[in-house]
């Protein structure tokens, strides 16, 4: 819980673009221990104030890629 809390606080003082910059999610790793899914219920809960172009054009692709990959498996 204090990892999600801290990453989460992250989130708010750098903005997603910079956190994800940093600690990419990796959704195209083969091995999905590789991905970094865990991220999306703190970027759910966290992410406030982000440009409203930076999460139609990354977070909803990153969205639809993690549906692909769902629908694969």
């Amino acid at each position: 819980m204090q990892l999600h809390e801290c990453f989460g606080a992250a989130l708010v003082a750098m903005g997603p673009e910079t956190l994800l910059s940093i600690v990419p999610l990796n959704l195209e790793a083969e091995d999905l221990s590789a991905a970094n899914v865990w991220l999306f219920p703190i970027l759910k809960h966290y992410i406030v104030g982000a440009p409203l172009n930076y999460f139609t054009e990354e977070i909803l692709a990153m969205i639809n890629r993690v549906r692909e990959k769902a629908r694969k498996v």
